[in-house]
Formats: structure tokens, sequence, C-alpha cells
């Protein structure tokens, strides 16, 4: 992305979206879930706020603005769509470890009250 002709503030708060987002795919990696949900809320408020700065910012074009971060705003929602995917892996796992330790519980004490 050639951010050169962006206003510094523009640079600096998406490097920081940027470098966000390389950090949930590392707590990803690391199946450090909440650290994963803790970075993407922050990283979703500061995109967020960058968006909101640049519709009142009449100093650059945003259509100038969303062409330099088009690439990145894909790879967002590629790493959302692949995040969100494996969570709900995660969920549906842990709903069927539940839904099993209720039947051993079950089983446990049927078999306790029979003797």
């Amino acid at each position: 992305m050639n951010t050169e002709t962006l206003p510094k503030k523009i640079q600096r708060d998406w490097q920081s979206i940027r470098r966000m987002t390389d950090e949930i795919d590392q707590l990803f990696a690391a199946d450090d879930i909440q650290g994963l949900l803790e970075c993407s809320q922050k990283r979703q408020q500061k995109i967020e706020d960058f968006f909101s700065f640049i519709e009142i910012s009449a100093s650059t074009s945003r259509n100038q603005i969303r062409s330099h971060i088009a690439d990145d705003i894909d790879y967002i929602r590629e790493q959302h769509s692949k995040i969100r995917q494996v969570l709900e892996q995660k969920q549906e796992m842990l709903l069927k470890e539940q839904n099993q330790l209720k039947v051993r519980a079950n089983a446990l004490k049927a078999y306790g009250a029979e003797e």
C-alpha cells in the first residue's frame, strides 16, 4: 500500500490497524482466544474511529484513502471469516463436550441411585 500521499494521522492510524491485524494472526496461531477477542474488539473500534475521521476530514479524498487500504480491508474480511469459522467449530465442539458430560453425569446418578 502506497501511503505517501496520505496525511500523517491517517497513515499512523492505518498502520496501527495493520499492526493489530498482524497481532490477531499471531494470537490466532497461538490459539489465544481471549487475547484474540480482546485485540479484535480494539481493532474494530480503531477501524470505526478511522472511518469516522475520514468522513469528517476534507483534506484528502475518501476515494483516495479507500483505494490505498482496499487490499488490507479485503485481508481483514478474510481473516475475520477464518477466525469466525474456527470459533464456531470450537463452540460446537464445546457444546458436544458439555452434552457428553451431562450424559455421563446422568448415568453416574442413575448408577448411584440403583445401589
